[in-house]
């Protein structure tokens, strides 16, 4: 018991220090029966990216920084950022709507093509690396999510063009 009291003074104590350097999220003081509605529809959530919304505003509530929160559920820094805003802005409604819309490509098909056989011959331990290959090569700049996300849609049209093949061969087969 003495342990957890010495961990929580100790929480506090670093909490106030670093209060007004933005490092700690605005959010905080939820009521009981709003943390209790929140609790219950993270147990009923299915979408998992829903659910780590919903995870975003209980550790907010906490007082968890948003670094310690984007490294536990493993995202960006900006997207927890986001998620609070849209809590803030229009509670729950808001947090859980999926109002993400897509945009076109930077780079030309052809580009695309380049990319993905480079990034198959080479091994980039930091998106940073990345980008300013890109940068250089097709005098594009992609942000560190924007790059990651054009990688993983590169890989997406990959399995699905595998896929189209596979069916494609089986057809021909029977």
């Amino acid at each position: 018991m003495q342990l957890i009291h010495l961990i929580y003074t100790k929480l506090e104590f670093f909490r106030n220090e670093k209060k007004n350097t933005g490092l700690f999220a605005p959010l905080k003081n939820l009521s009981n029966s709003k943390i209790e509605k929140l609790k219950e529809l993270h147990r009923n959530e299915t979408n998992r990216r829903f659910a780590d919304r919903i995870k975003t505003v209980l550790l907010l509530d906490k007082g968890w920084s948003y670094t310690r929160i984007s490294e536990i559920l493993l995202l960006d820094d900006q997207t927890i950022k986001n998620y609070e805003s849209k809590y803030l802005e229009g509670g729950l409604d808001r947090l859980l709507t999926f109002d993400y819309k897509g945009r076109v490509t930077k780079l030309t098909t052809e580009q695309e093509k380049e990319l993905k056989a480079h990034v198959g011959k080479m091994y980039y331990n930091d998106s940073k690396l990345l980008i300013e290959h890109v940068k250089e090569k097709y005098g594009v700049i992609f942000s560190e999510s924007g790059i990651v996300n054009l990688l993983q849609w590169l890989k997406n049209i990959s399995k699905i063009r595998e896929l189209e093949l596979f069916s494609f061969h089986h057809i021909l087969q029977t």
